[in-house]
């Protein structure tokens, strides 16, 4: 299995060459290497881990990242409350100086900072923004509680999800779990449940912001379309409208003078269709190798689903993410179904 690592080389080979033979006829934008060099750099780490698998306590591993989370999780809440030096003073400089450096690039920085990074409206722990904080807090207590169910888990995925407020986060958790999981596996009675039960999450969601005037006028703006997030992803749309299908399959490199804010729109404006195609696969490949209770269904859905918005394949801070992804569905795989482990 552990040749499937191999697969993560072939994003960053194909990548290359694109650069290469852009280069060929002078269209070189040294900024186009990064997005293939996230996939060298998940290779090195999962193959290192995987030929060091047997060596690394796993249990001990796996327990720092559960604690580390839950300390995000007690940050974002402290944030959200509004409590001296983390919502103000030397916790949020520090969460905010993070998130400038990991995640927002130029703009206006008052204006990023007053919306983006209010924390008392939408916390960003120290992670970087309240999308990536969010589906970090759903994507690991929900592999924890599938190897471990545990109904406190269960209430950190929920008290996360309407504590970062991450509308992509809230949606991709919704249909993974609430549509396609029940459908995929043929089970009627959670089908009917999962009705049920997401119009009662639907119904407390709804009494939820509409006693929470902050959280009401944010949610009907994305509703109406007013969101700025919505208007500007509209106008990158147009954008790429106007390309060609040449490149759209094999992508434009280099810069332009407006932040794409979809890692997905971004990924076939610099490599293309092809590209972005191949990325998804290799992906797909490799966590459903492991899938433990269809935990790869579960992953696809919240990692593309993100990639449409913030980015989550070509993103650093998803690097982890993505890494931590592979290598507890590997141990809860080996724990349940391979003989002796």
């Amino acid at each position: 299995m552990d040749t499937l690592a191999f697969l993560l080389t072939i994003p960053f080979i194909y990548g290359f060459m694109l650069v290469l033979f852009r280069s060929i006829y002078g269209a070189f934008e040294l900024k186009d290497l990064v997005i293939p060099i996230i996939h060298l750099k998940m290779f090195l780490f999962v193959f290192s881990s995987f030929i060091l698998w047997v060596n690394i306590n796993k249990r001990m591993l796996f327990k720092v990242v559960y604690y580390s989370i839950l300390m995000q999780l007690c940050v974002a809440t402290l944030q959200k409350l509004g409590i001296p030096g983390f919502a103000s003073g030397l916790f949020y400089n520090i969460a905010v100086s993070n998130a400038m450096s990991n995640v927002y690039y130029g703009g206006d920085i008052s204006h990023i900072i007053s919306t983006h990074l209010n924390v008392t409206f939408r916390p960003i722990g120290f992670i970087g923004s309240p999308t990536i904080l969010a589906t970090y807090f759903v994507i690991i207590f929900h592999l924890f509680d599938l190897f471990f169910p545990n109904v406190k888990v269960k209430s950190f995925i929920y008290y996360s999800l309407l504590l970062c407020f991450s509308k992509i986060t809230l949606i991709g958790f919704f249909i993974s779990n609430n549509i396609v999981l029940p459908l995929i596996n043929y089970n009627f009675k959670k089908i009917f449940l999962s009705l049920i039960s997401s119009i009662v999450v639907i119904s407390v969601f709804m009494i939820f912001i509409s006693y929470n005037t902050r959280m009401k006028d944010y949610f009907m703006l994305f509703v109406n379309g007013d969101d700025y997030g919505v208007t500007h992803r509209i106008s990158v749309i147009d954008f790429m409208s106007e390309l060609n299908i040449t490149q759209l399959l094999f992508g434009i490199g280099g810069s332009t003078n407006f932040i794409f804010d979809s890692g997905f729109l971004l990924t076939i404006y610099r490599f293309g269709i092809i590209y972005l195609s191949i990325v998804y696969i290799i992906y797909f490949m490799i966590l459903k190798t492991f899938s433990y209770k269809k935990s790869h269904v579960f992953l696809l859905i919240m990692f593309i689903l993100t990639d449409l918005t913030i980015g989550s394949f070509h993103n650093q801070m998803f690097f982890y993410l993505i890494a931590f992804s592979i290598l507890y569905s590997r141990y809860m795989f080996e724990m349940h179904y391979v003989p002796n482990k």
